[in-house]
């Protein structure tokens, strides 16, 4: 039997209620389908399709980066979008550089390709998907959201978790399969 996998840095409670208030800030009354607070992560490796059978390596190889990399705090940068013909499709947080948390999903992503797992040749650039934008957004949403305010919003990252992602009609469920406490930075 497989699984959907993929492996996540989570967002403490406190940070991700702050990073709402402050998109309702410039969203005000309007009518999205919002991505719920506990599925506000930043994915390190999108695994796909897994095979039980190979979880326990996995999580070996978490275990390791852990062991080998640690992050430091991460700052958010801003807000942005991701488009398609011209149209975004994507509203997203993202963050300043952190060499810390790009060399640990590195280690990551090498350690994983070495037990079959496609290699990312693309930069690592992490975000927070805030909405899948299925109807009409107007212009003037994505200049308020491009002039968002996301300064001094910042985390230190405690654990990263392997994520069971199951596909439903009403849109993707995560289920924590297991969690790994970060080692704090020296």
């Amino acid at each position: 039997m497989s699984k959907r996998l993929f492996i996540g840095l989570e967002i403490p409670e406190e940070t991700r209620k702050e990073l709402i208030r402050r998109r309702d800030v410039i969203a005000g009354d309007t009518d999205f389908n919002w991505e719920s607070s506990d599925k506000l992560h930043i994915t390190l490796k999108f695994l796909g399709e897994v095979s039980e059978e190979k979880i326990p390596s996995i999580e070996e190889c978490i275990k390791r980066s852990i062991l080998e990399k640690r992050i430091s705090e991460i700052n958010f940068s801003n807000f942005g979008f991701f488009f398609r013909n011209n149209r975004p499709v994507i509203l997203w947080a993202g963050f300043q550089d952190n060499h810390s948390l790009t060399k640990f999903a590195s280690s990551l992503n090498v350690k994983l390709s070495k037990i079959g797992f496609e290699r990312d040749e693309r930069k690592f650039k992490p975000h927070l998907t805030l909405l899948r934008i299925k109807s009409k957004f107007y212009q003037n949403l994505v200049n308020d959201f491009k002039k968002g305010d996301l300064n001094e919003l910042s985390f230190v990252p405690t654990e990263v978790i392997l994520y069971e992602s199951e596909l439903k009609e009403s849109g993707s469920v995560y289920t924590a399969l297991k969690s790994f406490k970060l080692l704090t930075e020296e």
